[in-house]
This record gives C-alpha cells, structure tokens and sequence, in this order.
C-alpha cells in the first residue's frame, strides 16, 4: 500500500458555537483501489518562517486537532479526492 499525500487546498473560517477553522484536503491515492476512511484524526501545527520555505529544525506551534467534517469519505485512485478537516480554534487563540 501506497502512502496518500494531500495538499490544502482552501482554507476559511467555520461558524458556530465553537469557531473552526475549514480546509479543503485534495488527495492523491496512488494505489490502484479506492479506500474507505471510517475515522482520521489529523493534528496542526504552525511556523511562521522568513521565504516560502519552512526551516527544518524550527520548532512548530501545536494548536490542536482536526477533524473530519461530513461528506464522502471514499479516497479514490488518483488525483481526484478531497477531505474537508475542521479544526476548532480555541477563543485565546483569537484574542478572546
């Protein structure tokens, strides 16, 4: 089995009781089966660096777990899946 790679692709904001950040996962399953995700727990972290790229080294900001949000959970062959994570945002996070 293949490793699957994904890419965000969109990021914006959630609403709701708890404020969430949504971001849109485009997928690349090089296997040649399609795979039935039944539950994915994704963490995040952050790093802000000088340039496009990230040092190696640099320690990352852990700011919590993503979930994932309705939606078809069937990961195809090729490049045509996508995920949609939500990630709760914590109100000190946002200056609250």
């Amino acid at each position: 089995m293949e490793q699957i790679l994904g890419r965000i692709e969109e990021v914006g904001p959630q609403t709701g009781l708890i404020p969430a950040l949504r971001m849109n996962v485009g997928l690349n399953n090089k296997n040649s089966f399609a795979l039935d995700v039944i539950s994915v727990m994704s963490r995040a972290s952050i790093s802000f660096g000088d340039g496009a790229r990230i040092a190696v080294g640099i320690p990352h900001t852990y700011i919590g777990e993503a979930y994932v949000d309705w939606g078809s959970t069937t990961i195809q062959p090729g490049d045509g899946s996508s995920l949609t994570f939500l990630l709760p945002l914590e109100l000190s996070l946002l200056g609250g």
